[in-house]
């Protein structure tokens, strides 16, 4: 689990006990586990996609981005995709940014970098081809995992910060005026 500042902890899920602590910058998002690999990103001037051994904590890759990395990562296949912007959760910067990046997920190399009009503080979301996510400027992005290119977007109130919920052909969010989309 992330721990803000103090950043990633492995914890025993019958004990509690701790199995291991890794400072690798400030991580506030949830962390994504596949193929004996933790992924998380940083922010707060460690702006970074990291991945981690799950056994041990060690910093396998770590990839510097210009802007914090916020949203929760994702795995699809042998990707990882992860939200990044200048934005908090409580509030977009002046001069908004934001972006989703694919990355290898084995050695961090880029495979795509698509920009957004403002931050990604939501949970990607993976629906078979495509990753799905909110984002502070009150859209809902659905973009290719092949090569980021936008399939669709959905103006769904303003801004889009909780996780979106995908079942089947409907996909249901939460937008910052109240309604649910």
């Amino acid at each position: 689990f992330s721990a803000g500042g103090d950043g990633m902890y492995c914890v025993e899920t019958a004990s509690g006990k701790k199995l291991w602590h890794t400072q690798c910058g400030h991580c506030d998002s949830s962390a994504a586990v596949g193929d004996g690999r933790v992924y998380v990103g940083t922010a707060y001037k460690s702006d970074s996609a990291v991945c981690l051994d799950l056994e041990t904590g060690a910093v396998r890759w770590k990839v510097h981005q210009d802007l914090p990395v916020w949203g929760h990562p994702a795995l699809s296949g042998k990707r990882v995709l992860l939200g990044l912007g200048n934005g908090t959760f409580s509030g977009s910067d002046k001069r908004p940014r934001g972006a989703i990046i694919c990355l290898d997920a084995a050695t961090g190399t880029p495979a795509w970098r698509t920009p957004v009009p403002d931050s990604v503080n939501t949970s990607l979301v993976i629906s078979g081809s495509e990753v799905l996510f909110g984002c502070r400027d009150g859209n809902v992005y659905c973009l290719s995992i092949a090569d980021g290119s936008l399939r669709w977007k959905a103006h769904c109130g303003k801004p889009v910060l909780s996780s979106l919920v995908v079942q089947g052909d409907t996909v249901l969010a939460a937008g910052g005026d109240g309604c649910l989309y």
